[in-house]
């Protein structure tokens, strides 16, 4: 299979709905959903925040609201846009419970081709990968100064040695941590095979001359560790769907993080 890589460069812009505040009140007769409108932007020039609008009916017929915290777009589109999109095709359809409504516009976000193409998947696995090796490059640098701190100076040869054992320290919490659910039938073979390529493109450009001291192999076993665990999440969202199915005389709520889709699935964790 022909690997499309994706291109290392920064995006001109990130958009984060930081410290969003929510809320959501639910009794026997209603819910009512609210949320902040202030929306980070990061731009080369400074931060600039400005308005938007992270709460939305989820249909236009049924008694259905979806709210959206983290980044306020999805693998570069926004969710404002995906949710239009999503009622549009759901029309008068109604289903029997909120969780069956979470369901089905999950899994329109989950096969929408045109939104998500092979090279925004690959794009945002290269980019996940690349903020976890600057997590160990950040605990690195950290150590580094301690040290000289306390002791003095330090070789290079040795800080080599504190960034592998850097390495196997966090692989080893990250085999602690549970399996995605909808990743629990994949194995780290079948993600290196598909994006093995991506994976060490992302170790060149993040580690550059630090990737010495640790075996590709044993940081590819990171990588994969990386997608498939409960434990970092990159430029997440949060999709919070609450109101009552056809069939509820209560409400209900379900919240969701997700940051990615890898292998054809969503990467996300209620």
């Amino acid at each position: 299979m022909r690997h499309s890589l994706p291109t290392p460069v920064q995006n001109p812009a990130i958009i984060r709905s930081n410290m969003t505040a929510e809320i959501a009140v639910l009794n026997r007769n209603a819910v009512a959903l609210a949320a902040d409108s202030a929306v980070t932007l990061q731009l080369p020039e400074g931060t600039k925040i400005y308005q938007a609008n992270k709460l939305f009916t989820l249909s236009k017929y049924k008694p259905v609201g979806i709210m959206i915290y983290g980044t306020a777009d999805f693998i570069g589109v926004p969710w404002e846009t995906i949710i239009k999109q999503y009622r549009k095709k759901l029309g008068t359809q109604g289903f029997a419970t909120v969780l069956d409504y979470a369901k089905h516009f999950l899994a329109f976000v989950e096969k929408h081709p045109s939104f998500f193409p092979r090279n925004a998947e690959l794009a945002s696995c290269y980019q996940t990968i690349l903020a976890w090796l600057q997590r160990l490059k950040t605990r690195l640098r950290k150590a580094v100064e301690i040290q000289i701190k306390n002791i003095g100076p330090v070789s290079e040869g040795k800080i080599r040695e504190m960034f592998a054992e850097i390495v196997e320290q966090d692989i080893a919490h990250l085999k602690l941590h549970k399996v995605l659910s909808r990743f629990s039938r994949l194995n780290r073979a079948t993600l290196i095979k598909r994006y093995g390529p991506t994976f060490r493109l992302a170790i060149q450009h993040g580690l550059q001359n630090l990737a010495g001291p640790v075996s590709l192999k044993r940081l590819m076993q990171g990588c994969t560790l990386v997608i498939l665990r409960d434990l970092y999440w990159h430029g997440e969202s949060g999709v919070v769907i609450a109101g009552f199915g056809d069939n509820e005389f209560l409400p209900s709520l379900y919240c969701y993080t997700l940051d990615s889709i890898i292998c054809g699935r969503l990467r996300i964790c209620e």
